[in-house]
């Protein structure tokens, strides 16, 4: 559709035009014309036209109608007093659809011609359909203003294109709301449409269908569509020859809102589908039945959209389907935000900017997010809301495949993400390439590290009060500057008790040394828990500790000389004298 053929449509003015003043546009008044009902008399006015005029339908209920309208290839607006006063009510008997309209071989320049307003028409017919228009070209306004009631197919069109379809109200089709045969050209609007099904299940709300590639010119533009009520499908846009062609389907702000048995937007066999501030809502907990669903299709974009499954998955790719990208979009049934087909898994699926809500609870309703997915790129990003099952990223991009990251300036310190279990690990980290895989997670009070390629429980433990324990040893490696790409490996000293120390050098004078222990050292040790050892330094002289305590050692020697010497005072920490050295697992404390 050419855009300024588009901004033609949306400017139209579509408003219900009074029967005095159709009379006065030159219409003529069907119900002057001789009939057995008003199918009849609208027929009988339309064979007195020419080529082109207009064809006013007289206020008030016309029942009984068992005469198909067929307006052929004439040029002919047809129009009522209004949805409330014009009522065409045929009976379940006709042949053919209620109303037909064909452009046949018209030049296009006429096209504002073709047009079918203000009345409401109920076909009592459930094997044919009730507005028909085929091979109608360029009509900004072809129908407008109509509330349609039954019907095999309540509008069924084909053929067509540049059309404008607005303001309408579907009731209870029998099969399809909208029925558009996109094979060889669909490049429709349709605006401002309401389709409902309250007394019986129908197939679709919207059944766009093509049988080879669409109209490589475009397809269906659908805003501010609506689905609600008793149908298979909400919207259903497919290829029924099998494989997957061109479509070039526009949904914008459209919805699908009931409990759909297959789903609320399904795209079968399609290609080249944008969806963008459109609402899927579907309750029905079917193990098939999605909101969104993808069936061997492809190059499709959804954005700021919302999505909502009680069964099978707020999005579903099933059948190969691949190359599909969502953003800017919430994702918030109970079940699983996606299902992805393990026998024939999808590929290419690009997200950015996911809110992923939970129904009531964080922890309620888990079940499986994605089921063997082959290539997740980009990652998702969670806005206030919670993941409830699993979620699995698969990609060889090379790049992050999950980003949480807070660009905002916060007033105080926030989580950036929480991770809660119910027992056993929380965390998983494996390397593929060689056989660990280690586990995170709590045992007891504690968190603990565990490597579980040995088996031999967990190797670091983290008690709550601040407690550290390992399996093997502790150490810290220093580059080795004598050689360049080797290391020094140093091994922490180990014992049966938390020990302290501090070491220096001192000297007596008169043969007696006090010596001045650092104030922080008599801070951290618990009293009366002191052992030294002197060491002299330059000649052999004997020394003894004469008294000891947390500030101060006095040092003398045997003969009172003088002399150097080094000390190493050691200790034990302070509140643990009572630490027990056997026991049970640390990591069970």
């Amino acid at each position: 559709m050419s855009p300024s053929l588009r901004a033609a449509i949306l400017s139209t003015t579509l408003l219900a035009v009074p029967f005095a003043e159709a009379r006065a546009q030159s219409c003529i008044d069907a119900g002057t014309f001789p009939g057995a009902d008003m199918g009849a008399k609208i027929n009988a006015a339309a064979a007195t036209i020419a080529a082109d005029g207009c064809i006013a339908i007289p206020p008030g209920t016309h029942s009984g109608i068992a005469t198909p309208v067929n307006l052929g290839t004439k040029r002919i607006t047809l129009r009522g007093a209004g949805q409330a006063a014009t009522r065409l009510l045929f009976t379940p008997a006709i042949g053919a659809p209620a109303i037909s309209i064909s452009q046949g071989g018209q030049p296009l320049q006429d096209v504002h011609r073709f047009e079918l307003a203000d009345f409401t028409i109920v076909n009592g017919s459930t094997t044919q359909d009730t507005i028909s228009v085929a091979g109608v070209q360029g009509s900004p306004a072809l129908v407008h203003n109509v509330a349609i009631h039954g019907g095999r197919h309540a509008l069924a069109i084909s053929n067509c294109n540049s059309n404008g379809f607005r303001d309408l109200t579907i009731y209870d089709p029998y099969f399809d709301g909208i029925y558009n045969d996109v094979t060889i050209t669909g490049d429709n609007y349709f605006s401002n449409v309401t389709i409902i099904s309250l007394t019986r299940l129908a197939r679709a709300g919207v059944h766009m269908e093509a049988t080879l590639n669409a109209g490589a010119g475009g397809g269906p533009y659908l805003s501010n569509v609506k689905v609600y009520g008793s149908f298979e499908y909400g919207f259903l846009l497919e290829n029924s020859s099998g494989f997957r062609n061109d479509i070039y389907a526009f949904l914008t702000t459209s919805v699908a809102d009931s409990d759909y048995t297959q789903g609320a937007m399904v795209f079968r066999n399609v290609r080249n589908v944008r969806i963008t501030q459109s609402w899927a809502v579907n309750h029905n907990s079917g193990s098939g039945s999605a909101a969104w669903k993808f069936d061997n299709s492809g190059v499709a974009e959804l954005s700021d959209s919302i999505a909502y499954s009680a069964g099978q998955g707020d999005v579903a790719l099933v059948n190969g389907s691949s190359d599909i990208g969502i953003s800017d979009s919430t994702l918030s049934g109970p079940v699983r935000h996606f299902y992805l087909d393990a026998t024939t898994p999808p590929t290419r699926i690009h997200y950015d900017n996911l809110q992923l809500l939970s129904g009531t609870s964080a922890l309620s309703n888990s079940a499986s997010l994605l089921e063997q997915a082959t290539a997740l790129q980009s990652g998702v990003q969670s806005s206030g809301g919670f993941i409830t099952g699993g979620l699995q990223l698969q990609s060889n991009s090379g790049r992050a495949h999950l980003l949480v990251e807070e660009k905002g300036t916060p007033a105080a310190a926030r989580e950036l993400a929480e991770l809660r279990n119910n027992g056993g690990s929380v965390l998983i980290l494996e390397d593929t390439t060689v056989p660990q895989r280690w586990a995170i997670g709590t045992q007891g009070n504690n968190l603990v590290i565990d490597n579980q390629a040995n088996g031999a429980g967990p190797e670091f433990t983290f008690g709550p009060t601040g407690n550290f324990s390992a399996i093997g040893t502790k150490s810290f490696v220093h580059a080795d500057p004598a050689a360049e790409g080797r290391f020094l490996r140093y091994v922490a000293l180990e014992g049966p008790e938390v020990g302290v120390f501090t070491r220096g050098s001192a000297r007596t004078e008169g043969g007696v040394a006090h010596v001045k222990l650092p104030g922080y050292f008599g801070r951290v040790v618990e009293p009366g828990t002191l052992t030294v050892q002197l060491t002299a330094t330059g000649t052999a002289v004997s020394l003894f500790v004469v008294s000891k305590n947390e500030s101060e050692l006095v040092v003398r020697t045997a003969t009172g000389e003088e002399a150097a010497f080094d000390y190493l005072v050691h200790g034990v920490r302070k509140s643990y004298r009572d630490f027990q050295v056997e026991g049970r697992d640390p990591a069970d404390e």
